[in-house]
């Protein structure tokens, strides 16, 4: 699980370590240059998680100029119905709500782009070999089903008639005992105003006579940009800034 796994991201631990689940950062998937996953003998530095540590490492710029575009798109115009679905549907003879497609739709793109930091005019970093840089962008837009299934009071019961529900009969508050054959004398219009902003059951399904599948979107915007700088062979400092948006 999350809270048995641990998560590094260029050496520092991406880790909410108050409540131990949630990752801070999730990286771009093309910013990546290396993962790595260690599940046992860790050194001291992964020392906190009880379960697999996942190491990852973002890229660096070099000393040409590279990037990338990519974008992927789904629609539910290109696909199936699915088979849960669709076996709800024939069961209810082509009643369901769910017998319709869902909306599910991706929009996403990414891009990315590093080489050498050079400035026009001088001769700083003109070897290319001293300053760096890595960008990435995505863009990330959805809009997905999710299934709902409850209980609505039923076209009766707005009306006041209880005499055909599976709940407990409404009972008589003066003289604590339910109301002949489930019916109450009086409705008032603003219980009954108040009812009618449910909607009315869309199936015949104790306890559960509502199914709906309403879209749900979520739009995450996140970049990563990254710098090096290469003192000598053996000395390169790295630093890096990451922001999500959602």
């Amino acid at each position: 699980s999350d809270q048995l796994m641990g998560m590094s991201y260029d050496g520092v631990s991406s880790k909410d370590t108050g409540f131990g689940a949630a990752n801070y950062v999730t990286p771009s998937l093309d910013s990546i240059a290396e993962v790595k996953i260690q599940t046992s003998n860790y050194q001291a530095e992964y020392g906190r998680a009880g379960g697999a540590n996942i190491i990852v490492v973002t890229k660096s710029g070099s000393s040409r100029f590279s990037g990338s575009a990519a974008y992927f798109k789904r629609h539910e115009a290109l696909t199936e119905n699915s088979w849960d679905r669709r076996r709800t549907c024939d069961a209810t003879g082509g009643t369901s709500p769910l017998c319709a497609k869902p909306r599910y739709r991706y929009d996403n793109s990414a891009f990315t782009l590093g080489g050498p930091v050079l400035v026009p005019g001088t001769t700083f970093n003109e070897k290319r070999d001293k300053l760096f840089f890595f960008y990435s962008l995505d863009l990330l837009p959805r809009t997905d089903p999710f299934l709902v299934s409850s209980t609505m009071p039923s076209a009766l019961e707005r009306n006041g008639d209880f005499s055909q529900s599976l709940f407990p009969r409404p009972v008589d508050p003066f003289f604590q005992q339910p109301f002949p054959n489930g019916q109450l004398p009086f409705v008032h219009p603003i219980g009954a105003a108040i009812a009618a902003l449910y909607p009315l059951p869309n199936r015949d399904v104790p306890f559960a006579n509502l199914v709906s599948s309403p879209a749900r979107q979520d739009e995450v915007d996140q970049f990563d940009v990254r710098g090096d700088h290469v003192f000598s062979t053996g000395s390169r400092l790295a630093a890096r800034y990451s922001f999500a948006d959602r």
